[in-house]
């Protein structure tokens, strides 16, 4: 048990924690109106995320726990964004809407399958790394037209639309593919894991 612990706090699990607790930081630059902080506070996350990602690969440190936190620090600080942005009219309520509501479908079907089936590790795709990507440009566009008091909504469309189109066609492909693969690969290593255990003789 002592042993579980330990491996579980890691160097990178420590700096998944640090990140999950800029969150609030974050949230309160944004709701008190500093935006350059908070575009400061969002980079820094970013870059955490960058070194606990490559520490836990080089330094083989990969754990459950952390399979849990990144994923929830990640989604915590974008949803944070995404809803003050929204609701204080700094990004179009229509973008808010379809990255809150694609991070709540998933956060459902995954919520849904551990109490089904047990914890699985959630299987990150190429069209969700890439909905992830245009998501931050998208935040990362907002907060400095902000910092820089310009409000040139022409040009921030140019991170929007493509923001938006790929957060509703990669919650599409989650919800119909993704839980299936991850079953799949679950049952999968269930049967390998039949087939290698030694036959019990009576």
């Amino acid at each position: 048990m002592n042993g579980d612990i330990t491996r579980g706090l890691t160097l990178a699990n420590k700096i998944t924690v640090a990140r999950l607790l800029l969150v609030p930081v974050f949230a309160i630059c944004l709701v008190y109106r500093r935006p350059g902080l908070a575009l400061a506070l969002f980079f820094v996350a970013g870059l955490a995320d960058a070194l606990d990602g490559y520490l836990a690969r080089t330094r083989h440190e990969g754990t459950v726990l952390g399979a849990m936190l990144d994923p929830m620090a990640d989604k915590l600080l974008m949803f944070s964004a995404y809803v003050i942005m929204g609701m204080n009219g700094l990004i179009p309520s229509w973008l808010s809407i379809v990255v809150i509501s694609r991070d709540i479908l998933i956060s459902l079907g995954y919520l849904s399958l551990y109490i089904a089936v047990g914890f699985i590790t959630p299987a990150p795709t190429y069209l969700g790394k890439i909905t992830t990507v245009a998501q931050v440009t998208a935040m990362v566009c907002a907060l400095i037209a902000w910092t820089m008091g310009t409000s040139d909504t022409r040009v921030l469309l140019l991170a929007y639309i493509p923001a938006g189109a790929l957060t509703a066609l990669s919650g599409f492909h989650y919800s119909f593919f993704v839980a299936g693969r991850m079953l799949s690969q679950r049952d999968a290593g269930r049967q390998t894991k039949e087939n290698h255990s030694p036959a019990v003789r009576g």
